[in-house]
């Protein structure tokens, strides 16, 4: 923890306490840099940002009175302040911006945060916890789906292990962006099927696997080849970064567990693991919980990979 009655971090500053401050900063949402320990112009833009929240001069000094005024929990482990946001409305400018906090998180630290700061429609912060969270972005994504546009605002009423909602794909040959819409989703953010098939060039033959990376890349997101076993699924789960699997249809589990009848290539995501099976959203057939050999083994060649899916 830092030493409040002695810090003086500036411009300039490195090392451990500045990384610390990065962390508090980017856990409250100030900061989306690196947590490198370098004090830069982005840490100097996050402390501002900071020292106008308390009222204070914004100089992008980090000394002994902006340090008096925060809560330096950084392991978002034990919340402090208003944590009872059950039932509280949370407007979509606020999820947004949650949202973005969430995965700054994940990509700095590969697990989720356990609480995450966020105001409610009447400008009271609360810092709301994981279950709580993961069902209001749960809550965005349904909406989401079924309306075709973000809500104005979802009330914490349900709780959720992640933000993930079934989307069916709209036409025979959109299973590429709608499995990439839906590890999106696992990120708290909404893109949908037809914004991300025009960002793939999706067409009447589908999505090829450099077309499907180029439309994730436009968002931000990177489609990362990894092997074709179980143990890489987990590896990149247990990171918070959900699977796109490319199979055949007429192959192993593309009958035998998703029930196919055809013979085409197919993409599907890959959400969890228990044991041996694939927990699965698939946009055709929807959730389906498959033996890993089984999908392993539903490729035509060795162009069908697995592809974790990470923040750029």
């Amino acid at each position: 923890m830092l030493n409040c009655k002695t810090i003086n971090l500036k411009k300039g500053s490195k090392g451990a306490e500045v990384k610390e401050l990065q962390t508090i900063l980017q856990n409250k949402g100030y900061y989306d840099g690196k947590i490198d320990g370098d004090y830069g112009d982005i840490t100097v833009q996050a402390v501002k940002l900071l020292q106008r929240k308390q009222g204070n001069s914004p100089d992008g000094w980090f000394g002994t009175k902006t340090c008096s005024k925060i809560n330096q929990n950084t392991t978002l482990e034990t919340p402090q302040g208003n944590t009872n946001a059950s039932g509280q409305k949370f407007m979509k400018d606020e999820i947004i911006k949650a949202g973005k906090v969430f995965r700054q998180h994940i990509k700095n630290n590969n697990n989720y945060p356990n609480y995450l700061e966020m105001k409610n429609s009447n400008g009271k912060t609360y810092q709301v916890s994981r279950a709580l969270y993961m069902g209001i972005f749960e809550g965005m994504n349904m909406f989401s789906i079924k309306k075709g546009r973000l809500p104005n605002y979802v009330v914490a009423n349900s709780t959720a292990n992640n933000p993930l909602c079934i989307d069916y794909q709209n036409n025979g040959y959109n299973c590429g962006p709608t499995s990439l819409s839906m590890c999106i989703q696992m990120y708290g953010e909404y893109i949908s099927e037809p914004i991300l098939a025009r960002a793939c060039d999706t067409g009447s033959n589908g999505t090829g696997p450099s077309e499907l990376k180029m439309g994730a890349k436009k968002y931000g997101y990177k489609l990362v080849e990894i092997p074709r076993n179980i143990n890489a699924v987990k590896e990149s789960l247990a990171k918070c970064r959900p699977v796109i699997m490319h199979i055949h249809t007429s192959y192993s589990g593309g009958r035998s567990c998703l029930g196919y009848r055809g013979a085409y290539g197919h993409y599907i995501m890959c959400y969890g693991t228990n044991g041996n099976y694939y927990k699965l959203a698939d946009p055709t057939k929807g959730f389906k919980t498959c033996s890993s050999t089984s999908i392993d083994n539903a490729r035509s060649g060795e162009f069908m990979k697995y592809y974790s899916v990470c923040i750029v």
